[in-house]
């Protein structure tokens, strides 16, 4: 089960560090990542930046990179 409220705390805090990590949101189909996520960059001031990579084939570097510039 996606614990929600746990995982966004922990989200906040990595976010709220002086050099951020990537952030990616990993778990099952249909638990919440999505709507918890939205939620919470609906009231975060920080920068974001946000784009699903649920795609038939898992991404490769080059995607990441794309969206990275």
């Amino acid at each position: 089960m996606f614990h929600r409220k746990k995982q966004i705390e922990r989200l906040k805090r990595h976010l709220e560090m002086k050099n951020p990590p990537i952030q990616v949101i990993l778990g099952p189909r249909q638990v919440g990542k999505t709507t918890a996520i939205r939620a919470f960059l609906k009231d975060w001031s920080g920068p974001t930046f946000y784009h699903t990579a649920d795609l038939a084939t898992p991404p490769d570097a080059l995607w990441i990179e794309t969206q990275w510039i």
